[in-house]
C-alpha cells in the first residue's frame, strides 16, 4: 500500500535526476470503492503535467493531497505528451508535501436499507433482505475492480478463474481467487477492502 510520501519521493527523485517519466498513482474513492488512477508526467525533472479526474492543475494538486493511495508507479520515458499547462516541479513538491496533508475524514458508514434492519417483533431477530446476485453481474463487478489494476489482461484472468471455479456454482471461491489476484498489486488488506462489497452482496443472495 502506498501513501503521499511515496508519490512525493518519486517526484523528488525525478527532480534530482532531471529525468523524463510518468508517475501514475492509484486510489479508491469513498463514493464507489472502485480503483481509479491519475498521473503526473514529468519533463526533464522540471515541468509537471497533471492528469487527474479532468481537474485544472491547481484543483488537482489540492485533491491529490487528500487521496487514499494504493499504489505509485514510475514509468521512465524519452518524451511525454503535453496535456494542459506545465506546473513547475518545485510548486508540485511544495503542494504535495506529506507534512501538509489534511487529517483524514472519518470513514463513511454504510446506511443499510430499511428492509435490512426490520426486526421480527416476535423473536427480536433482524432480517436481511434477499438480493439476487447473478454470476454475470458478479463477473462484471470484478472486471470493474481489476481492469484499472491490470488493464486489458484483467478480462482474460477473470475467465481463467471462472473456468477453475465457475461463479454460478462456486461464487465464493471465484471471488476469493479474484481478490487474491488483486492482492498481488494492492496487498491483502487493501484487496480485502476492495472486494468486501462484492462478498457482502453475495452473502445477501444466499
Amino acid at each position: 500500500m502506498a501513501d503521499l510520501r511515496e508519490l512525493h519521493a518519486a517526484l523528488a527523485s525525478l527532480a534530482q535526476s532531471g529525468k523524463t517519466a510518468k508517475v501514475s498513482f492509484y486510489y479508491t474513492r469513498a463514493d464507489d470503492l472502485k480503483m481509479h488512477s491519475g498521473s503526473i508526467s514529468v519533463e526533464n525533472g522540471a515541468d509537471c503535467y497533471l492528469s487527474f479526474e479532468q481537474l485544472p492543475a491547481e484543483e488537482a494538486l489540492e485533491a491529490i493531497v487528500g487521496l487514499s493511495l494504493a499504489k505509485v508507479a514510475t514509468l521512465p520515458s524519452v518524451s511525454i505528451s503535453h496535456v494542459g499547462d506545465a506546473v513547475p516541479m518545485e510548486v508540485v513538491l511544495e503542494r504535495l508535501d506529506p507534512g501538509k496533508r489534511p487529517a483524514p475524514a472519518p470513514a463513511p458508514v454504510a446506511i443499510e436499507p430499511m428492509a435490512a434492519v426490520a426486526t421480527n417483533v416476535e423473536v427480536g431477530v433482524a432480517k436481511a433482505p434477499h438480493v439476487f446476485y447473478s454470476h454475470l453481474s458478479m463477473q462484471r463487478d470484478v472486471l470493474d475492480l481489476l481492469q484499472p489494476l491490470f488493464g486489458v489482461g484483467a478480462q482474460k484472468k477473470i475467465e481463467e478463474f471462472a473456468q477453475v471455479s465457475p461463479p454460478i456454482n462456486h461464487p465464493a471461491e471465484f471471488l476469493g481467487k479474484c481478490r487474491q489476484h488483486a492482492a498481488m498489486m494492492l496487498g491483502p488488506r487493501k484487496a480485502e477492502e476492495l472486494f468486501k462489497p462484492l462478498f457482502d452482496k453475495l452473502s445477501l443472495s444466499q
